[in-house]
C-alpha cells in the first residue's frame, strides 16, 4: 500500500425521497468555516448545478433548501432531507439520526 495521498477523488451522497421516491446525486464539498460562526459545513451540489449549504452551530443544523427554510428551520431538530443525510453518514456529527437499512 502507497501511503501517498490520492491525486483526486470526491464523495457522492445519494438521497433518495418523496412521495414517488425519486434518487438524486450530490457531489459533497467540505466548506472552510469560522469557529465562531459554524463547527462544519458542507456544500451539496446536485448534478444540474444546484446547491444547498448545511452547516451546524450552536443553535442547530440549518440548511439553504427551500424545504429547510420555509418548514423546518427552528422546528425540526433534524432538520430536511441534506441534514438527516449528512447526519447518517456521519459527517453533523451532533445530530443522531435513525439509519434505514439498504436497499
Amino acid at each position: 500500500m502507497s501511503d501517498q495521498a490520492p491525486r483526486s477523488c470526491a464523495l457522492y451522497l445519494k438521497i433518495k425521497s418523496g412521495k414517488k421516491p425519486r434518487t438524486v446525486y450530490y457531489l459533497v464539498v467540505p466548506v472552510a468555516t469560522d469557529p465562531q460562526v459554524a463547527n462544519v459545513a458542507w456544500r451539496l451540489v446536485k448534478e444540474d448545478g444546484t446547491q444547498y449549504t448545511v452547516h451546524l452551530d450552536g443553535r442547530g443544523v440549518h440548511c439553504t433548501c427551500w424545504d429547510h427554510i420555509v418548514r423546518r428551520e427552528n422546528v425540526e431538530r433534524e432538520g430536511c432531507k441534506h441534514c438527516r443525510a449528512l447526519a447518517a453518514v456521519g459527517l453533523l456529527r451532533a445530530l443522531r439520526v435513525k439509519r434505514e437499512p439498504s436497499q
